[in-house]
């Protein structure tokens, strides 16, 4: 079973990534804020994976740390919920605030990710509530301070699909603040700062 991937970027695109690993290449699956978060092409890198086998194929998704890839696992494994669907997920929101989502049985922050209606939303809280614990070192009142994952991860596929490179679009919505604000506000003011 593959832990991680180690070795340089070959190629970027707006939701995979093909890691060079001793001339092997893998293409990844990841999250856009992973994508954005990572080296340019030619650059060393390691990312987390998972292994998925299903359905007639095969697919690696890729994370920035081992707990990432512990959500990840634990969102497919309920039903009706598939690695593009856990994707999604954890692109809209990061870990901290799914964690406390499904702690909480917030349904309504969970359907806020593509894919992942009211229906779903109740069965991953049900199916997970009580195998998934927050950590001491996580509290809510820090998670409310975080910027809006959803709008910030939206807000960098719409800046890659007008062309930009993922490393660019983060680095300009790094700046610009997402909280309460509609996603048609928060691309305006990153393309004012191109």
């Amino acid at each position: 079973m593959l832990a991680y991937l180690d070795g340089l970027i070959e190629h970027k695109s707006s939701n995979y990534v093909i890691i060079d690993v001793n001339g092997i290449g893998f293409k990844v699956y990841a999250t856009t804020k992973i994508l954005a978060d990572m080296p340019d092409v030619k650059s060393r890198t390691r990312l987390y994976v998972h292994w998925h086998i299903g359905e007639g194929n095969m697919a690696l998704f890729g994370f920035a740390s081992e707990q990432q890839v512990d959500m990840f696992e634990s969102l497919i494994s309920v039903s009706g919920v598939g690695p593009k669907g856990a994707l999604a997920l954890m692109d809209a929101l990061s870990y901290e605030q799914i964690l406390l989502a499904i702690v909480q049985g917030d349904e309504k922050s969970l359907s806020r990710a593509k894919g992942i209606g009211a229906k779903t939303a109740q069965r991953i809280i049900m199916e997970l509530k009580d195998k998934l614990h927050m950590p001491r070192e996580i509290k809510s009142s820090d998670i409310g301070e975080r910027i809006d994952e959803s709008t910030y991860g939206q807000a960098v596929e719409a800046l890659i699909s007008l062309g930009y490179a993922p490393a660019e679009a983060a680095r300009v919505l790094e700046g610009v603040t997402t909280d309460g604000r509609s996603l048609e506000e928060v691309i305006k003011e990153a393309l004012r700062r191109f």
